[in-house]
């Protein structure tokens, strides 16, 4: 199974189940432990779950459109900061 396959099928299992574990996870989709808590880190990520000790349960206080400020502002970093170098011209001391 393809990683972003098992990554909606892990969305669909916490979504269902409010709370799911590695090891369980890691039994169905027959990878490691490791894969499974940087699956779980890249939902994380999109504030989807909240990682815990041996698993992760849903985040149901952050919707995934309403994404934490300091997320937001590090994301398309790249791509603000250059806008902000072609802003900077046109602005008079």
């Amino acid at each position: 199974m393809a990683a972003k396959d098992r990554i909606q099928a892990i969305k669909q299992m916490v979504a269902n189940d409010k709370k799911v574990v590695v090891s369980h996870l890691s039994s169905i989709f027959q990878v490691t432990e490791e894969t499974i808590r940087r699956d779980l880190e890249k939902l994380e990520d999109e504030c989807f779950l909240t990682r815990t000790y041996g698993g992760a349960v849903l985040n149901t206080t952050a919707l995934s459109d309403n994404i934490h400020f300091y997320k937001r502002a590090k994301s398309f970093f790249d791509e603000k900061e250059t806008i902000a170098r072609n802003a900077f011209q046109f602005i008079k001391n």
